[in-house]
């Protein structure tokens, strides 16, 4: 856990707190090393903005980032916000909403 909460937590701590809900998170703090953290999907040394034509989790590349552990991943199977959460009203509103009605 040590990637997620000092070398990228340290600058991204909202994800960083989000990160122990999103699957990948609950499966690493249940034990399960081989989880992907941050630098699985986003890189360690070449990180770029979203929108970024290459980065590793941009439209141009997610599908073949997800592939590395998920090899059946499609466009598709891309669409699922991994970040998303249901503290973030203002964000994820509908998710917001489902959660605590």
């Amino acid at each position: 856990m040590a990637e997620v909460t000092h070398q990228c937590g340290s600058c991204h701590g909202d994800l960083s707190e989000t990160y122990t809900e999103t699957i990948h998170g609950k499966a690493y703090t249940l034990g399960y090393l081989k989880a992907a953290k941050c630098s699985d999907c986003h890189g360690a040394h070449d990180i770029r903005k979203i929108d970024d034509p290459d980065s590793h989790v941009g439209f141009k590349k997610v599908v073949q980032t997800c592939q590395k552990c998920h090899p059946d991943a499609n466009r598709r199977f891309t669409g699922y916000l991994t970040h998303a959460t249901h503290h973030d009203k203002q964000k994820y509103p509908i998710l917001y909403f489902t959660f605590w009605s």
